[in-house]
Order: structure tokens, then C-alpha cells, then sequence
């Protein structure tokens, strides 16, 4: 079923770039994901279920008819090589859009990882600090 313009996309409107703790990076992720399955039901705007119907009693068969044989002419030729090019280029975008998001959730992810391994560096580094100046203490303490 075709989604209303005013309908696609609604949840983009509530993201936020801004900057994030963990929690909230989980958050936006989860948003992100609602938002990507909008994307893909919304990228095929063809309206393949549509029948051409009258609602008038008698004529309304007829009416039907006439309506498919003048629109056919225009639609395919014209009018279903544009949809199918614009469904076709929906779909890449939002295949594009969950690959950008792929490889943002490794770089986080490696960017994580080397954030821990300094910060294993840096409480080394420390922590041997510490004993240089407790010995440097303790050294002074002796001497007198």
C-alpha cells in the first residue's frame, strides 16, 4: 500500500544530532532502525493493487474500461518506466542509507575498542607513576 508524502519518513523528524552517551547512541540506533524499515516499505511507490473502477451503477463497467484504455496509453510508455526508476533508485538509497549505518556501528565499535586500549595504556602509565613517586617518597624518608 503507497505511503502519503506527508506520512513518509515521520520519525526522521524526532532525530537529533547532537552528542551522545552510550545509552543514548543505543537510543538513536533504535530510531534509526524504525526508520529504515519506513524507508523500505516506503521506497516501492508503485501502486501495483490499483484496478480502475467506477462507482456508477449502470455505466460504471464501461466507464472503467474507457478510463484503462486512455491512462495505458500514457502509463507505459511514460508513466511505469518512471516509477519503476524511481522505486529502483528508493531502494539503493535505503540500501545505501543501512550500509553507511553498518559501517558506522564498526567504527564506533573499533573506536571503542582503541578508546579502552589507551585508557589500559594510560592507568599503566599511571599506576607506574605512582610507584616512581611512592619509591621517590620512601627514598627521601631513608636518606634523613
Amino acid at each position: 500500500m503507497p505511503v502519503a508524502p506527508q506520512d513518509s519518513f515521520a520519525s526522521v523528524r524526532h532525530l537529533e544530532v547532537t552528542e551522545l552517551d552510550d545509552s543514548d547512541i543505543v537510543q538513536q540506533e533504535k530510531r534509526l532502525q524504525a526508520v529504515f524499515q519506513e524507508a523500505k516499505a516506503g521506497a516501492d511507490v508503485a501502486m501495483h493493487g490499483y484496478v480502475v473502477r467506477s462507482r456508477f451503477p449502470l455505466v460504471g463497467p464501461w466507464i472503467a474500461w474507457i478510463r484503462r484504455n486512455l491512462t495505458s496509453h500514457l502509463r507505459e510508455p511514460y508513466l511505469d518506466p518512471i516509477i519503476a526508476r524511481q522505486v529502483a533508485f528508493n531502494e539503493s538509497l535505503v540500501k545505501w542509507a543501512e550500509r553507511a549505518m553498518s559501517v558506522w556501528r564498526v567504527q564506533r565499535s573499533g573506536d571503542a575498542a582503541h578508546l579502552n586500549e589507551r585508557i589500559d595504556k594510560l592507568e599503566g602509565e599511571l599506576e607506574e607513576l605512582r610507584r616512581q613517586l611512592n619509591d621517590r617518597n620512601h627514598g627521601e624518608g631513608q636518606g634523613e
